[in-house]
């Protein structure tokens, strides 16, 4: 999509303005308009910016002395504000800037927030911003490139508007309908590999793979983090636990992948996500290209079920562990899934072998690198040795010091394991 560049010019007589120039903005009468003049100071160049951005979002809704007391390092969030997303911090170089992509189905975002320190300003339009209805006036991404004060600043404006702006993406989020449910999910990169992430029990792609959805080369890969049905924002349904959920839950992840108009994905599943994917890869094997899976096993023991009772009350959870789903959920949901959870990941525990997707690992034909934690207290290591030998040909990497959340504890060593191993 065609940004809008704010661009400060100097008038006869000194006074400075910002002439902001897009695809076409539709005023109060219906009317577009592809340039805009907007009021801007020569002394602070972040909050012209900030002001633009909350003038575009709102419109004439926004009386224009509230714009004059909205300066400085100023935080807007919509009143559903659910994450405040972090904007790359880009800045015009040598007369270029880099703005932010968004495509159609990003522009219908839950996910807004905005903080006005840098350059180039990138945001969300989600209908509501502020207090005030934006009637999605501006979906648009926003550039902003500084100005010079004299023939230095003449030459340079001129060169930045002939330069080709430069598009890097931001996290973006979005629901689907797939099998009869909206399913939410957050993508980011530009890459032709796209990449799903899938998380853990009651996890969601906010709580389970920040350091992933903001570190993974975006050039290389497009990175989808889903919430599964009844988990994170994908409810209405409530979350329930079938003796077929894992499969219900592979078929979401592939349809959804689908939906979204990707000819084949890799995986990347921890834990419960792990055994999603095992079945994932399994059961559509032309469609999964490669598979990094952590923390999963493919069957229950008396030992797990043991394991599995001890973290059945969630008020005895490290509060670093439970707040973060606390505020997802609210307490009351949290702890009553997470003892629906223990009832469901238990039944399994009474089929032959405490078959979860054992029989299905010799059918999966993708390359699967297997991550385990050596110190993980949830699921030990026989789990992990069970996947490596019977999922052929995969590679089974062990991190001494890692624990069941080692992409998180250890973000920056797992990213580069599994970029290696994906490209």
């Amino acid at each position: 999509m065609q940004p809008w560049i704010l661009q400060p010019k100097r008038e006869n007589g000194g006074k400075v303005q910002a002439l902001l120039e897009g695809p076409g903005r539709q005023d109060a009468d219906g009317e577009k308009n592809t340039s805009l003049p907007v009021p801007f100071s020569p002394q602070d160049e972040r909050p012209a910016a900030a002001l633009l951005s909350l003038r575009l979002a709102l419109g004439p809704s926004l009386h224009p002395h509230s714009l004059s007391t909205m300066v400085g390092r100023t935080r807007f969030a919509c009143e559903e504000l659910r994450t405040r997303p972090k904007l790359h911090k880009n800045t015009a170089v040598n007369g270029q800037s880099q703005g932010s992509r968004m495509t159609q189905q990003q522009r219908r975002t839950e996910t807004v927030g905005l903080e006005t320190d840098i350059h180039t300003l990138g945001y969300y339009c989600c209908g509501k911003f502020g207090g005030a209805w934006c009637r999605g006036r501006l979906c648009a991404p926003l550039v902003y490139i500084p100005g010079q004060p004299g023939a230095a600043g003449r030459a340079a404006e001129e060169r930045s508007i002939r330069t080709p702006v430069q598009h890097t993406t931001s996290v973006t989020s979005a629901k689907v309908a797939v099998n009869g449910v909206q399913l939410h999910y957050q993508q980011t990169g530009e890459g032709d590999h796209a990449v799903l992430l899938l998380p853990g029990m009651l996890g969601s792609g906010e709580t389970d793979f920040g350091p992933q959805l903001k570190s993974l080369n975006k050039k290389l890969f497009t990175v989808v983090a889903w919430d599964p049905r009844g988990y994170g924002h994908s409810r209405p349904p409530d979350r329930d636990f079938p003796a077929d959920f894992f499969e219900r839950d592979a078929k979401d992840a592939v349809d959804l992948m689908k939906a979204l108009k990707f000819k084949k994905v890799s995986l990347l599943g921890w834990s419960d996500g792990g055994i999603t994917a095992l079945i994932a890869a399994a059961k559509y094997p032309s469609y999964i290209h490669k598979m990094v899976i952590w923390g999963a096993n493919a069957y229950v023991t008396d030992k797990d079920s043991m394991i599995y009772e001890g973290i059945r009350d969630v008020s005895k959870w490290s509060e670093r562990t439970r707040k973060p789903l606390e505020a997802l959920y609210g307490y009351d949901y949290f702890a009553r899934t997470c003892e629906k959870w223990v009832d469901g990941i238990r039944q399994f525990q009474h089929l032959p072998d405490g078959n979860i997707c054992r029989h299905l690992l010799p059918q999966v034909q993708c390359p699967t690198l297997v991550v385990h934690g050596e110190k993980d207290p949830l699921v030990p290591r026989f789990h992990a040795n069970f996947i490596h030998e019977h999922v052929k040909g995969s590679r089974l990497h062990l991190m001494p010091e890692g624990k069941h959340n080692l992409h998180l504890r250890f973000a920056n060593e797992f990213n580069k394991l599994a970029e290696d191993f994906l490209q």
